[in-house]
């Protein structure tokens, strides 16, 4: 067994590597309040589908609940679905599956009082036949659980599909599976596959299935005694195999050590304001025929060399040995954290995370991506994924929310939290997921608005299922029939008496549009008042040729990201209009524009 340890900064000839393609941010969440810990999956036989979940602050008296999304159109447009026990009880640690026959499924947390009156973190688990657009009703696998871990067996049953969920539990840390082999229908569990040795603690992390329908389980091990938690610098994470479809487990092997420094040393990091700090390990696996069939992917954040640095490292026998340790995107300051692994169709390895790099400061962050073609055994020069820094202690993020202190003895109790103080840093983890196609899908929060919403954006391999064409074979035309406006959420300064309209433009047809695209604002006022009046007029403060009404032309291209068009249902990134009211009681603005851009002759 190889232990991990020796750091080594991938090197090779990347030159002659294809270049990642980031598409345009857009924005997943359309909610009011904070939504951290995020994961997304998408579906293995539609590349238009793709499911969400977080932590979101919803219900009547704003309690942290999960909250599930569903896309129909390839991750351009989103739309949230209220289950009913989370918006009564309140929840937390969603995770989200499509399994073979592209059935989707979520399990969460769920805050329930058991028949002595104590609370309880229940799991609740749902299924959708739909894509995620509605949800069974909730199938209740008990009480005292944590941080539940679901995954799918990538083999299609003779049309079912066999189910695993990994949870913690026990007040001697056991780490335990439950599993369906009904596609969902029903669970039996949880079934022991490891437990903490005496004096120490365990947590389960993110399943996998191998080709053979071989259950692997990983999980950390560290100390929970208070003195020796603070001078401890490192925990070990380590896996047990489980091949009777998860009835019975092998013993634990060693995959490696995550450097820390120890509690003592992370109080010190966050009283100087910085915001990474340990999470799990994150793993990944290639299930499919292939060169990498079967190769098990790690990656997690460590201080071994000082600041946080986002570690990389992989088996090729199912485990048995690793790789040494490889930082996957050094840089020459700021810190990472945050990782997270998916694999597409082809094999090729994709890695998101956050990092401080190129923010401003180390409590500000960008999304990062990088891949690698190759099995893990080098990686392309990393892209920056999100256009905008995102900062955790906004007004929105630190605003004291409602907290949950049920009590049937004793004092009654009531509390708040933030998403600012509990989930810093977005949550235990943030979302990465490969479509039917081959895309990447990340799923980070941002605050960019103000408080931690969900973005996303298309990530591809150039030359990897791109769309290209002879630009002699297009023509420039008014396009005014085939795309719409969209608009993202707005905002009012009353002090100055300004609006700022995030205007998306979106491909209404089903062939695909070329860029570069153009709005020329014809007429702007307002609507419904039949005023022509100069008091009555909306002035445009930020065109790009200077024009505050008619005549104002907003320019698309950088809006594209790194694509030349948009394909059918594509959205371009929001460009912000600001527009003055020169009456604030007159806000319902209406403008006539002209769209132009290229279509084929």
């Amino acid at each position: 067994m190889t232990v991990l340890g020796t750091i080594m900064v991938l090197a090779g000839a990347v030159q002659q590597q294809p270049a990642l393609r980031v598409g345009p941010n857009v924005r997943v969440s359309r909610m009011d309040g904070p939504h951290v810990e995020l994961m997304v999956a998408a579906s293995p036989v539609d590349p238009a589908q793709l499911i969400g979940a977080a932590i979101a602050f919803i219900g009547p008296d704003n309690r942290n609940a999960t909250l599930p999304y569903a896309s129909r159109d390839g991750g351009n447009t989103w739309f949230p679905t209220l289950l009913p026990e989370q918006v009564r009880l309140g929840g937390a640690d969603p995770q989200v599956i499509f399994d073979a026959t592209g059935a989707a499924h979520l399990a969460t947390l769920a805050n329930v009082v058991d028949s002595t009156g104590r609370p309880r973190a229940g799991l609740h688990v749902y299924r959708s036949l739909d894509g995620g657009s509605t949800w069974e009703p909730v199938r209740d696998l008990g009480v005292s659980y944590d941080h539940p871990q679901l995954v799918a067996d990538p083999r299609n049953r003779g049309g079912g599909a066999r189910l695993y969920i990994g949870v913690l539990y026990g007040r001697d840390y056991t780490v335990g599976v439950f599993r369906s082999e009904d596609g969902g229908r029903t669970y039996r569990g949880p079934q022991v596959a490891t437990r903490a040795a005496a004096g120490a603690g365990i947590n389960v992390a993110n399943l996998l299935v191998l080709s053979d329908g071989a259950l692997f389980v990983p999980f950390s091990a560290f100390e929970i005694e208070p003195e020796k938690r603070a001078a401890a610098e490192s925990s070990e994470f380590s896996f047990v195999l489980s091949e009777d479809g998860g009835r019975s487990f092998s013993d634990a092997t060693h995959i490696g050590w995550q450097v820390h420094g120890g509690g003592n040393a992370l109080e010190l990091r966050r009283e100087l304001g910085h915001v990474a700090v340990p999470q799990f390990p994150v793993y990944a696996t290639d299930p499919r025929l292939g060169p990498f069939q079967d190769r098990i992917y790690v990656a997690w954040n460590d201080y071994r060399t000082g600041p946080s640095r986002i570690l990389f490292s992989y088996s090729a026998d199912r485990g048995e040995t690793w790789t040494p340790a490889v930082e996957v995107a050094p840089a020459p300051d700021g810190e990472q954290y945050q990782p997270t692994i998916a694999v597409n169709r082809d094999g090729v390895v994709g890695l998101l995370w956050l990092d401080t790099r190129d923010a401003g400061s180390d409590w500000r962050s960008h999304a990062w991506f990088t891949a690698s073609p190759d099995g893990g055994r080098t990686f392309l020069p990393p892209a920056r994924v999100s256009t905008e820094a995102s900062w955790p202690l906004t007004a929105g993020n630190v605003r004291p929310m409602p907290s949950w202190f049920p009590s049937t003895e004793g004092p009654a109790r009531f509390g708040t939290i933030s998403a600012g103080s509990r989930w810093a840093n977005g949550g235990d983890y943030i979302g990465l997921a490969a479509d039917a196609g081959g895309a990447f899908h990340p799923f980070w929060p941002d605050s960019r608005t103000g408080e931690y919403q969900i973005w996303t954006a298309r990530v591809e391999l150039a030359g990897a299922g791109t769309t290209t064409r002879d630009r002699s074979t297009l023509m420039e035309a008014s396009l005014n029939r085939e795309i719409e406006l969209r608009m993202d959420p707005t905002s009012w300064d009353a002090t100055r008496g300004e609006a700022v309209l995030p205007v998306r433009l979106r491909n209404a047809t089903q062939d695909t549009l070329w860029g570069p695209f153009t709005v020329q604002v014809v007429t702007a006022g307002p609507t419904g008042t039949g005023s022509t009046s100069v008091a009555a007029q909306a002035t445009i403060l930020n065109a790009p040729n200077g024009e505050t009404g008619a005549g104002a032309l907003f320019d698309y291209a950088e809006a594209l990201g790194d694509f030349t068009f948009l394909p059918p249902g594509g959205v371009t990134a929001a460009l912000p209009w600001r527009v003055k009211a020169a009456d604030p009681t007159r806000t319902n603005f209406n403008f006539e524009v002209e769209i132009r851009g290229f279509r084929r002759r």
